[in-house]
């Protein structure tokens, strides 16, 4: 069974705690946190990987229409509004938005959001499936395979991202992050199945939880506990492991 990614965005601690009881029974829908305000919300959509947004619009810092503002398209997870105030209806169906759930609701009237969303994923899981087969064919048919790439599988596309690109990655519980230039990507493998598929001559692991491009490396500052810090070209420093050293430092030998 599918599961899909829940965060719930309210600065009422009832109301969070009312949807997630609600959730509680629904075995494809995992919560995976709870934000109070739009700044916590924003930082929380963007580092992880949310399927379903249960978004308040009334709320400290920033509202929620501000949080959809800021989230690039590609990004945005299927949004539902949360709240007691009906004049803003009109303004949440221009941000696509699912549905307006206003308090109080009931089992009743939530089971109908959870259909809707249902079938709205199951709808764009298969034009996903359908368009990243067709993105990838591409791929392949064009002759490009001496450039080495990672599928990072979004909303409705697969990026193909060239392993040349990647600065650095790091492990976040079930998930990957590779940090390319400006951008971020999440996938799901563990570090022993991304080491499985990178580049060999051009990766190494810097610490347990932490890979990088050796071509970034600009360079090394001894630490007295024995570990390094380590310069990037993009200016980003990262610490280097006494248990990796030799590894990191045999690759940049033989470049």
């Amino acid at each position: 069974m599918k599961t899909y990614r829940v965060l719930i965005v309210d600065d009422e601690a009832l109301t969070r705690r009312a949807i997630r009881r609600l959730l509680s029974s629904e075995r494809d829908m995992e919560v995976i946190g709870e934000c109070e305000d739009g700044e916590h919300a924003l930082e929380t959509v963007r580092t992880g990987s949310v399927d379903v947004l249960f978004l308040d619009v009334r709320m400290p810092r920033k509202d929620g229409f501000q949080v959809l503002e800021e989230l690039a398209s590609g990004s945005l997870p299927l949004v539902v509004f949360v709240t007691a105030y009906q004049e803003f209806a009109v303004r949440a169906f221009e941000f696509n938005s699912i549905d307006y759930l206003l308090k109080p609701f009931d089992r009743t009237r939530f089971q109908r959001t959870l259909a809707r969303i249902r079938e709205r994923l199951q709808t764009e899981r298969q034009a996903e499936e359908s368009a990243s087969v067709k993105e990838i064919l591409r791929y392949l048919r064009s002759g490009a395979r001496s450039s080495l790439c990672i599928p990072v599988k979004q909303r409705r596309k697969v990026l193909l991202i060239r392993q040349e690109t990647i600065d650095w990655i790091e492990a976040a519980d079930n998930y990957m992050i590779l940090h390319c230039a400006k951008h971020e990507h999440m996938i799901r493998k563990t570090m022993r199945e991304l080491e499985g598929i990178l580049d060999q001559g051009r990766f190494a692991r810097i610490h347990r939880s932490m890979l990088v491009n050796v071509d970034r490396i600009e360079s090394f500052e001894p630490n007295p506990e024995g570990d390094y810090t380590v310069m990037l070209n993009t200016g980003r420093q990262l610490t280097l492991s006494r248990n990796y050293r030799d590894r990191v430092f045999g690759l940049l030998v033989r470049k």
